[in-house]
């Protein structure tokens, strides 16, 4: 149960508030009264209460002056104004020393439950950080590094709550995360390197790990590094130091250890990002920002892994790169409506900032232009954004050596076609000679034949063997003179043969369910109508 008092010069609304407080809202009690606030201030010095509700003009002292004080002596106590509509203005400069909300008079019950209720909630939310704070003043010291990573994660993320919790015992443990100026390293494993060596999903957060704890090590001892996560598991070092220049040299040593390190053990590559410097240690997402902008561009070729605030080649061509974006967003509603010429030239100025015969560089690019359209349209779906994914990845598989910037324009147009939902089924990003149809249609039926005891879709043939469903589809018929399913069919049909005359006294339902069919009507009926006769006759005329 929570208390309120109510400060107020006229009887009938405090008379009010006694009555219908705890009706209005089951979790409140009304604890004292007050006509004025020089009655509320010496209440409240003998009983703290929950929240204040207080009337703006009254007699002795008015409801600004005793918000002046309460936020003087009390800091943190919840305050709630009452106000006529000719007394805005006072509401609004009450809201200048801490005052939560204000109602409008007359009191309305369900404006009043609604306050309370938000009330109610922002001091459990509280409580839960205070508890969780007492007891992390409880843990031992060897939790002092998981406390120091945890709140550099809240300043980089920018979790308001965590930092409120865990600044004052930062501070109370005297840990001092600064000297100097700071600056936030990030180091990310290559996303086209796992999207092109099908890692499997789960095997991500692993490789995560690995590249974590080997920067851990490498940091052993050093106390000018320290290591946290951010949101998205990848490695974030903070440097500090008062001369930048080493402090550079530090992270781009480290940099090029953990880079030699995942290489040679994993067959992975990492990129780092090095933000701009900061020197208020609150300020640390503004360096964090910096250096995820710099590896969400790093399709821009640099000298080496490492991408800096400092680098200007690479601000300017970041600049441009954010331009183009921009222009391709500004096109229609299905970026292609407004003119292919408009689309194309964005394009060009974007593919002049990489490196064409650089296969990682052009799908570090597709990246940024996925999940920069992504996020900046809506018609975007995520199902539109994994197909616009998969496009990406089949490029890759098909044209290893074909590398122009008319091939990577017409990819990254087939792209934009895809995340607007207007990609043709059949649209080849590269020329015929360039793509081989009866070999993907030889590999359609290679599936088939390895998997055909298990539930296959046309979705699922042709997600693995890097096409759209509806090209494959017109593609098998084409080449094979017969659809998917009735190729699938056929498989399926002679396999089942193949077992009834092999084995006479298994079962039917056994059978079927080894070349893919859930129940024997539907089986009996597909054989028929392949063999012109039951599985039964089959079996007793073989």
């Amino acid at each position: 149960m929570y208390s309120l008092l109510i400060v107020d010069d006229e009887p009938l609304t405090r008379e009010y508030m006694k009555l219908n407080v705890s009706s209005i809202h089951k979790s409140w009690m009304v604890a004292g009264e007050a006509s004025d606030g020089a009655e509320a201030l010496e209440f409240i010095e003998k009983q703290s209460v929950d929240l204040i509700i207080t009337d703006i003009k009254m007699p002795v002292m008015d409801g600004l002056e005793l918000c002046k004080s309460i936020s003087l002596k009390y800091p943190g106590q919840k305050i709630v104004i009452l106000s006529g509509y000719d007394e805005f203005s006072y509401a609004k400069e009450a809201m200048l020393y801490g005052v939560h909300e204000y109602l409008l008079k007359p009191i309305v019950k369900e404006d009043l439950r609604a306050t309370l209720d938000n009330i109610a909630k922002k001091i459990e939310r509280e409580k839960n950080s205070e508890l969780a704070y007492k007891s992390l003043l409880k843990l031992s010291i060897d939790s002092k590094e998981y406390i120091v990573k945890k709140f550099l994660q809240s300043l980089v993320n920018e979790s308001v709550v965590e930092i409120k919790t865990l600044y004052p015992l930062i501070y109370r443990m005297k840990v001092n995360l600064l000297e100097g100026e700071g600056i936030v390293m990030i180091l990310k494993l290559d996303e086209e390197m796992l999207l092109v060596k099908d890692y499997p999903a789960n095997d991500i957060p692993i490789y995560k790990y690995i590249l974590n704890q080997c920067v851990i090590e490498m940091l052993e001892g050093n106390n000018t590094g320290q290591t946290f996560l951010d949101c998205n598991e990848n490695t974030c070092v903070l440097f500090t130091g008062e001369d930048m220049e080493t402090v550079l040299k530090s992270c781009i040593n480290l940099a090029d250890k953990a880079y030699s390190f995942i290489h040679a053990n994993t067959g992975l590559t990492i990129t780092a990002g090095i933000g701009c410097p900061v020197n208020d240690i609150l300020q640390l997402s503004l360096s964090y920002k910096t250096a995820d902008k710099l590896l969400i561009c790093s399709f821009i070729p640099c000298k080496n892994h490492v991408y800096a605030y400092n680098d200007q080649d690479i601000a300017w061509k970041i600049k441009q790169a954010d331009e183009t974006i921009s222009a391709l967003t500004k096109l229609k509603y299905s970026f292609m409506d407004s003119s292919e010429i408009d689309c194309f030239i964005s394009l060009s100025k974007l593919i002049d900032l990489i490196d064409c015969n650089d296969m990682q560089s052009v799908l570090r690019c597709g990246m940024y232009i996925i999940k920069s359209l992504s996020a900046l349209k809506p018609e975007c779906t995520p199902e539109l954004t994994e197909s616009a994914v998969k496009l990406l990845k089949s490029f890759y598989t098909r044209c290893k050596s074909c590398l122009s910037k008319e091939i990577v324009l017409k990819l990254y147009k087939e792209i934009i076609l895809c995340l607007s939902g207007r990609r043709e089924s059949n649209s080849n990003i590269l020329n015929a000679g360039v793509i081989n149809e009866e070999s993907i249609v030889e590999k359609a039926k290679e599936y088939i034949c390895h998997h055909y005891p298990e539930p296959i879709s046309l979705a699922l043939i042709a997600e693995n063997v890097g096409v759209s469903s509806g090209y494959l589809s017109q593609l098998f018929h084409k080449i094979a003179g017969e659809s998917y399913i009735q190729f699938l069919t056929k498989v399926r049909m002679e396999q089942a043969a193949k077992l009834l005359k092999a084995y006479p006294d298994e079962k039917l339902a056994s059978i079927c369910e080894k070349v893919g069919y859930m129940g024997v009507k539907h089986f009996s009926y597909a054989f028929k109508q392949y063999f012109n006769m039951t599985p039964g006759d089959y079996r007793n005329n073989r």
